[in-house]
């Protein structure tokens, strides 16, 4: 696997990245998309809900999506799966080309980097099935972040484990209360990490 990392957090209400080439973090964008009449991508985010209302008493030749993470949850049938594929694929291919662009623009050796030469981490819901996981390999694969032939650069990532690994790698005097005052965790200390997503609750215990 490469050591360069895309890490997509691909969210009920919000999506967005991170890489490791630079600290630096994009702002999440709500997720949403704008397809036109032939299934192309219009606008993803901020710019696809401003567009979609812009145009919305002409809505014939548009297609708008909104916070369909989590049709996957349950049991979906063939109809939903094959729609949901090509609207799950063209949000991971924007925001794929989002992050590549954002990473060339920011590097001084203005390298043109590809898909390729990252690993792929994609967050999902920890209650979802092996079904539904399997469809995301399978959107990332339509996106392009990965080929069929390098589905092992593309790690799916369980969102509270995600979050707790985060939380394990911080030093204990980098916790910081809700008045926004640093708190140093004692060698021992038992945390809780709560994922508060668009739709999901989910938490897990940890020790310092």
């Amino acid at each position: 696997m490469s050591t360069f990392i895309i890490a997509i957090d691909f969210g009920t209400s919000f999506s967005g990245y991170a890489y490791s080439l630079s600290p630096t973090k994009d702002p999440e964008d709500p997720t949403c998309i704008l397809l036109d009449q032939h299934g192309e991508v219009m606008a993803f985010g901020y710019k696809a809900r401003n567009k979609y209302y812009e145009i919305h008493k002409d809505t014939a030749e548009y297609y708008y999506f909104k916070d369909f993470k989590m049709n996957l949850y349950g049991k979906p049938n063939m109809s939903t799966l094959i729609h949901a594929l090509k609207v799950f694929s063209a949000a991971l291919n924007f925001l794929k080309e989002d992050a590549l662009k954002t990473i060339r623009q920011n590097t001084l050796q203005r390298v043109n980097y590809v898909a390729s030469d990252f690993t792929w981490v994609l967050t999902v819901p920890a209650i979802w099935d092996d079904s539904a996981r399997q469809f995301m390999r399978e959107a990332a694969v339509q996106a392009g972040l990965v080929s069929s032939f390098t589905e092992d650069t593309l790690v799916i990532a369980l969102e509270p484990e995600a979050a707790s690994v985060w939380c394990k790698q911080l030093e204990p005097k980098d916790f910081i209360k809700d008045s926004g005052d640093r708190v140093k965790l004692p060698v021992g200390a038992q945390y809780v990490v709560l994922d508060c997503g668009g739709n999901t609750h989910l938490g897990r215990s940890l020790t310092e």
